[in-house]
């Protein structure tokens, strides 16, 4: 929705995306716009903005457009998924250049593998889609994706990754970035 009003966030992340109510079926609301700017299609930003641990490559490199926040919205995926972050970078590291090197090489890994194990293969070519550093989509794009297209009834669904995230959504806040 935001791509489509000419709004880039540019710092998406876990602590500000919130529920509107506590019920099953609430609507998700996105938080936190202090970051965010107007943009025009084609247009490239230079400010070094975000948290490093969902920051896309091409921000660290000053050269971005709005499939930054898609990036973002890759990394929200993996630790919803997981539990994990898939480049580290919020768990108070002294030292970040490591970060920003798995982060500009678009370097994680499916772990933990007991975790991965019992997400759905469309699910993890989601994350990879939205993680890649080169072609990555539009936020239009990224909707189509299987998973995204993928209407299962509550019977059918990935029981592991929707327990997943529950449990890793209070794990998270107890652990997430200041």
């Amino acid at each position: 929705y935001l791509h489509s009003k000419g709004i880039v966030h540019r710092d998406l992340k876990l602590e500000n995306v919130l529920f509107k109510t506590k019920h099953a079926d609430a609507r998700v609301k996105i938080i936190d716009f202090g970051l965010s700017k107007h943009f025009k299609a084609g247009e490239t930003h230079d400010e070094y903005v975000g948290s490093l641990y969902t920051m896309a490559p091409e921000v660290i490199w000053r050269n971005y457009d709005e499939r930054c926040d898609v990036w973002s919205l890759g990394v929200i995926a993996f630790i919803l998924l997981s539990g994990e972050a898939p480049f580290g970078g919020c768990y108070g590291e002294k030292d970040q250049r490591p970060v920003i090197a798995r982060i500009s090489h678009g370097y994680y890994r499916f772990e933990p593998k007991e975790v991965w194990a019992s997400i759905s293969r469309e699910a993890k070519e989601f994350v990879c889609t939205l993680l890649k550093v080169d072609r990555r989509p539009t936020v239009e794009q990224a909707m189509s994706l299987p998973w995204m297209q993928n209407r299962v009834d509550e019977e059918t669904r990935n029981e592991a990754s929707s327990s997943r995230a529950i449990e890793v959504l209070p794990e998270w806040g107890a652990r997430a970035p200041a």
